[in-house]
């Protein structure tokens, strides 16, 4: 992956922050990974370095030079991607904005992982505690333009 790709990592968390941090999460694993779940123990196929298992939402990370076997992904967390996006106290309006814009593309990436019927409990709960913040946060864009300005929808 360039370097510090060791593969010596402790944790998927690690390895998902690294991966972020160089652009290459959403990178497509070159032979999807037929994954069972460490949490839920649901299979599910992993197709980019950083995957959601969709019955639990439990995220697994793996490096680009060491995604061709299934012994080098490690699960980051359930609610890793909430934990960015809460990461931090807001101030200023181009960060309450930035981090809007970071909660409705989180938001859009639960709904694409809840099945047509038969919601999991846990992507719902992880959905709506994102809806939930990003009513909150909106609504404080709102009262620092104090009404001036529209807030882009989800």
């Amino acid at each position: 992956m360039h370097d510090g790709c060791s593969g010596c990592f402790d944790s998927g968390e690690q390895i998902a922050d690294k991966v972020r941090m160089m652009g290459f999460d959403q990178s497509p694993v070159p032979k999807p990974l037929d994954i069972d779940c460490q949490h839920c123990g649901g299979a599910f196929t992993m197709e980019t370095v950083v995957s959601v298992c969709p019955a639990c939402s439990m995220v697994c990370a793996v490096t680009p030079c060491h995604c061709s076997h299934v012994d080098h992904v490690l699960p980051a967390g359930i609610g890793y991607w909430r934990r960015l996006i809460q990461g931090g106290p807001v101030k200023s309006l181009p960060q309450m904005e930035a981090r809007l814009k970071a909660l409705a593309s989180a938001i859009k990436e639960t709904e694409a992982r809840l099945p047509a019927h038969s919601a999991k409990p846990p992507v719902m709960m992880e959905l709506l505690a994102l809806e939930d913040e990003y009513e909150q946060l909106a609504m404080a864009i709102r009262s620092h333009r104090s009404g001036h300005a529209e807030i882009p929808a989800k």
